[in-house]
């Protein structure tokens, strides 16, 4: 059975192997937020009595916690878009984006990271997108599916720039597109079910009260309006 695949930003078990006395040397399999897993290790910080290799355990945890995202020059064919949207994240941030604005394109970016966040660019093609839009569009509503189509072309726009890939595959996906709800005009009924429910509610007038007192008297159903309606 295939070893799972570890999280973005998480690492594997941690080995310890001692050197010398007191000087160890600890070493783990991380996979950064590009999707590929590198092997890092630390060592016992010198001057430092490193009895058991705790110490550099500790310096290779905190290295874990201090690796940083890809740069967009680092980009290519072979990231995941998962590396491409903390790229392009970052932009947004840096554009002065508002963050009620982001919190709404995190949301998105959840949805798409989880169905395509560890596919390569290179294998991004727009049948794979449209199918997910269309898909998305389905499960979450049209909303989400426009602006999970506007981040990807962003994302993608990113990564043409910087040679990543050749073409932004999302400009040939097809638009969204919502079906208006039909307005319906009111009836003779509705007009008159309106008058009756204002000349006839029982329910106090609270900003009347609080700015004049007693509300005005109310008109008698018997004299409240009535529609004629004549035809020719």
């Amino acid at each position: 059975m295939a070893r799972p695949r570890l999280p973005l930003g998480a690492h594997g078990k941690v080995s310890r192997t001692e050197q010398t006395k007191n000087r160890w040397i600890a070493k783990a399999r991380v996979r950064d937020l590009d999707g590929v897993t590198r092997l890092i290790k630390r060592r016992s910080p010198t001057g430092v009595v490193d009895k058991y290799g705790a110490q550099a355990e500790a310096a290779l945890i905190d290295a874990v916690a201090e690796r940083s995202a890809p740069s967009a020059g680092d980009l290519t064919g072979e990231s995941m878009l998962s590396a491409v949207w903390q790229i392009y994240r970052a932009q947004l941030v840096a554009d002065g984006k508002a963050p009620r604005t982001l919190d709404r394109y995190d949301y998105v970016a959840a949805k798409i990271m989880y169905g395509l966040g560890s596919i390569r660019l290179r294998e991004a093609t727009t049948q794979r997108l449209d199918i997910f839009i269309r898909t998305l569009n389905d499960n979450s509503g049209p909303s989400v599916a426009k602006t999970a189509r506007v981040l990807l072309s962003g994302m993608f726009k990113l990564a043409a720039r910087y040679g990543a890939c050749a073409v932004n595959p999302v400009r040939d996906v097809s638009a969204v597109r919502t079906t208006p709800k039909a307005s319906r005009a009111l009836t003779v009924d509705d007009v008159q079910a309106i008058l009756r429910g204002i000349t006839t509610s029982t329910k106090e007038l609270p900003r009347w009260r609080r700015q004049h007192g007693e509300p005005p008297a109310r008109p008698s159903p018997v004299t409240a309006p009535r529609l004629t309606w004549w035809t020719s």
